[in-house]
C-alpha cells in the first residue's frame, strides 16, 4: 500500500485551508486510488476520520511519518514565503529537507511561492527543489517568477487547488453584498475611509469569516459593532451556496470561492497572489499597499457598483482560465 503524507497550514480553522485539505485528499485519490494518508496537524484539530493525524509540533513524530512515506505532498497554499512568518519559512524547509535527505518523492502541489526575503532561505530552497525527485507546480505567475529569480526553472503552472475538477455553478438572483474581511496593519486614515465606505453601502451586507479567530474581531473593529454576526465559512464550503450579488474581499480564497460561484468580486489585496486572481477573473483590486490606497478606495467601489453586471460577465468567461490550467494537475 501506497503511504502518503500531506504536509500544509491544516486544522486550524482556516476555511481557505481545510478547502486546500480537501483537495489535496482528492487528488491523492485519484492518483493513489488505495492510499493510506497521513496529515500533518495540531492535536487541538478536529478528528479527521479514516487518516492518520501526526503532530505537526513534534519533530520525532514528522521524521517517522516522512520514513513511513512513499510521497510527501505540500498540498496548495503559500507555505514558502517570509512575508508573514520567517519561522513558519523554516517550518516547512526543514520538511522538505528531510523528505529530500531520505529519497522520498516529493511534490509541491499548486504552491505559492514568495515573497522570499531573505536570500540564504531562497538559496536553500532552490537547492532543495533541484533534487531530482521533486516535483514543483505553482499556483500563479508570480509565483513562477520568483522561483525564476532563485534560478529554478523546473515547475509548471497550474492554479489553486481550489480550481481542481471544479466548475463554475450558475450564478443566483440574490441582493447581498459578502465582505470578507482579515487582520492587516492599515494606515489609520485608510481604516476610516474603508469603515465609512462599508458602513454606507445600501445593499443588505453578509460578513464572512474565513478565519473566524482573526476574522471576527476585525470585521467588527471596522464596523465598530462588537454585536455582528458573521457567516463562518468553514461551515458553508466550498461548494456550499451563498447567493450574493458580489463581494468586497480581502481573502485569496474568499476571492476564490466567488469566481466559481459567478460572484464579481472587488478584492482588497495586501499581496501578489490576490491581485494576481483577481487579474486573472477580470475583476477590480485595489492594492492596499499603494499610497494612494486611502484617496482610490472610494472611487474603485463605484465604479464596481455601477459595473457589476459587466465584471460578472468577465468573471463568467475569464474563470475558465484558472480552471483550464488546472487540469495540469490531473496528469
Amino acid at each position: 500500500m501506497t503511504t502518503v503524507l500531506l504536509i500544509g497550514y491544516y486544522g486550524f480553522q482556516n476555511a481557505g485551508d481545510e478547502w486546500l485539505l480537501n483537495q489535496s485528499i482528492r487528488w491523492v485519490r485519484d492518483h493513489y486510488p488505495d492510499a493510506h494518508i497521513q496529515i500533518s496537524l495540531p492535536k487541538t484539530a478536529p478528528n479527521y476520520v479514516g487518516f492518520t493525524s501526526v503532530d505537526r509540533w513534534s519533530i520525532r513524530a514528522l521524521a517517522r511519518a516522512i520514513n513511513q512515506s512513499d510521497h510527501v505532498v505540500f498540498g496548495g497554499g503559500g507555505l514558502f514565503q517570509d512575508s508573514s512568518s520567517r519561522r513558519s519559512f523554516l517550518y516547512y524547509l526543514a520538511i522538505l529537507w528531510r523528505a529530500t535527505k531520505t529519497t522520498k518523492s516529493v511534490t509541491l502541489l499548486a504552491q505559492g511561492i514568495g515573497p522570499i526575503r531573505s536570500p540564504r532561505l531562497g538559496r536553500w530552497l532552490a537547492n532543495l527543489l533541484s533534487h531530482a525527485n521533486v516535483t514543483v507546480s505553482v499556483r500563479d505567475t508570480c509565483s513562477q517568477e520568483a522561483l525564476g529569480a532563485l534560478g529554478v526553472t523546473r515547475s509548471y503552472l497550474v492554479s489553486d487547488l481550489v480550481f481542481y475538477k471544479g466548475k463554475m455553478t450558475t450564478p443566483k438572483v440574490a441582493t447581498n453584498i459578502g465582505i470578507s474581511l482579515r487582520p492587516m496593519d492599515m494606515p489609520p486614515s485608510l481604516k476610516e475611509v474603508l469603515s465609512k465606505l462599508l458602513n454606507k453601502i445600501v445593499s443588505p451586507k453578509k460578513l464572512l469569516a474565513m478565519h473566524p479567530k482573526w476574522d471576527i474581531p476585525f470585521t467588527r473593529h471596522i464596523f465598530q459593532d462588537q454585536t455582528l454576526s458573521l457567516s463562518d465559512m468553514n461551515t458553508i464550503g466550498l461548494d456550499g451556496e451563498l447567493p450574493l450579488k458580489g463581494m468586497i474581499t480581502m481573502r485569496y480564497h474568499a476571492a476564490a470561492y466567488a469566481a466559481l460561484h459567478g460572484i464579481p468580486f472587488l478584492a482588497l489585496a495586501s499581496d501578489e497572489k490576490l491581485i494576481s486572481l483577481a487579474k486573472d477573473c477580470g475583476q477590480p483590486f485595489l492594492d492596499l499597499r499603494s499610497p494612494r490606497a486611502t484617496q482610490d478606495l472610494p472611487s474603485i467601489w463605484n465604479d464596481f457598483a455601477k459595473q457589476r453586471t459587466h465584471y460578472q460577465t468577465e468573471l463568467i468567461r475569464l474563470v475558465q482560465n484558472p480552471l483550464e490550467r488546472a487540469k495540469g494537475l490531473i496528469g
